[in-house]
Formats: structure tokens, C-alpha cells, sequence
């Protein structure tokens, strides 16, 4: 039986146009494999009508990393990403 990757859940507030986004999340999942190894990226778009508006991330699924460095390694991931957009 083939274990399932751990998974990174981004949800997020949409702001950009569609084909803009996409490509801001194709970014986003190739450095994050590229920065955590064989994972899984899923994205969740916030819909209108939730009350917080914040960027939430998730983690799931058996992790070989402390959860404080998984967070670290995935914040500079994403703020590198981010500047490079």
C-alpha cells in the first residue's frame, strides 16, 4: 500500500483574475515541492461571505518535520515567492 504525501492547504482570499491566479498557485506549488519535498499543494479560494479574510495554511498527514520548522521553511518559502511575483 502506497502512503499518501502530507498536504499543504492554502486557503486564501482570490484577488487576481483567473489565469493570473493559476499561474501565482502553479508558482507557489513548484517552490514549495521544491522546498519540502513530495507533497501535496491544495488550494481553497475564501468565499465572500467569511468574516476573516486571512491567508490560512494547513498542514495534514504524516510529517518527518517538526511542525515550528515545517511553518518556518513554509513562510520563507511563500514570502520568496511572493517577491519574486
Amino acid at each position: 500500500m502506497n502512503a499518501s504525501p502530507p498536504v499543504v492547504t492554502i486557503r486564501y482570499a482570490a484577488r487576481l483574475p483567473y489565469d493570473a491566479r493559476r499561474a501565482a498557485e502553479e508558482r507557489t506549488r513548484a517552490a514549495l515541492r521544491a522546498t519540502l519535498g513530495d507533497v501535496l499543494v491544495r488550494f481553497e479560494e475564501l468565499s465572500e461571505r467569511e468574516t476573516s479574510r486571512h491567508t490560512r495554511i494547513r498542514f495534514t498527514g504524516g510529517w518527518r518535520v517538526e511542525t515550528d520548522e515545517l511553518a518556518r521553511r513554509t513562510l520563507d518559502c511563500l514570502t520568496g515567492t511572493l517577491r519574486g511575483a
